[in-house]
């Protein structure tokens, strides 16, 4: 992936904008900086021209680079991310394909499973919007002919897709939650930046498998170790768990649930 920053300011020293602008990314989890090129016009290295970074997934460089120093000037490409998971609790398998642009991410996946005794088959997909909050969710399973469609606007109020109903029962969640993927652990882990220790609560929009049924509940995650470890919790049942996961925020490793298949 790769960025292209011009800059405004020229009265800083050359080296001055390399600390602070490498110091900045590489302090954050969600940046990771692999090939970094700097050049300079002039006689002297006092006016920066131009910045690439190699990043190893989008993540929007706005929220860093804004203001008098700098303009992103261009995203070249998106970031595709194809994972499968086996279920734990059972036989069951999920394939997913993630794929992010400068627009959103979209997911869609494919789960086979079981729950409390009871075999399903469903196919989702969330959309999410170029701040990770979540906008859409539709989850069918087709041999049933069930269906669930919903839609959000980002900051709290979700509505019945077909319907337009608004769903108050949600209001003020950000995230949704579908217990069959642990895919939908990422979303408030790449939607907030975190410190080590650091917790945060979230009400998500939950769904239950098999019914689809939503709810909200209240969840909290602990950063134990950036871009590495965090501590779920499900607060009305007490339930925890360490979730391992990649440098793209994905789970790894769900104790008892999920686990990724290579």
């Amino acid at each position: 992936m790769y960025y292209e920053i011009d800059f405004k300011r020229t009265e800083n020293d050359f080296m001055t904008f390399e600390s602070v602008f490498i110091g900045s990314l590489s302090s954050m989890h969600s940046f990771h900086v692999v090939q970094c090129c700097l050049w300079s016009y002039g006689p002297s290295p006092s006016k920066v021209e131009g910045l690439f970074f190699n990043l190893n997934y989008y993540i929007r460089l706005r929220d860093i680079f804004e203001g008098d120093n700098a303009i992103l000037c261009r995203a070249e490409t998106a970031m595709q991310h194809v994972l499968r998971w086996a279920s734990l609790e059972g036989e069951g398998t999920e394939y997913l394909r993630v794929d992010i642009d400068a627009g959103g991410t979209l997911a869609q996946g494919v789960v086979v499973g079981a729950r409390g005794g009871q075999p399903y088959g469903l196919v989702y997909t969330v959309r999410l919007d170029a701040d990770w909050r979540t906008r859409a969710v539709d989850i069918a399973r087709p041999a049933e002919g069930q269906l669930l469609s919903v839609e959000a606007d980002g900051v709290g109020r979700w509505r019945d897709a077909r319907s337009g109903e608004h769903l108050p029962q949600l209001d003020g969640c950000i995230d949704v939650d579908i217990a069959a993927t642990p895919f939908t652990n990422t979303l408030p882990i790449r939607r907030c930046q975190w410190a080590n220790g650091q917790s945060r609560a979230f009400d998500m929009a939950y769904v239950s498998v098999p019914d689809l049924a939503m709810s909200k509940v209240r969840q909290r995650y602990t950063c134990i170790e950036q871009a590495t470890k965090f501590l779920y919790e499900n607060v009305p049942n007490d339930f925890q768990a360490e979730l391992v996961i990649d440098a793209h925020g994905l789970v790894v490793d769900y104790p008892e649930l999920f686990r990724r298949l290579p």
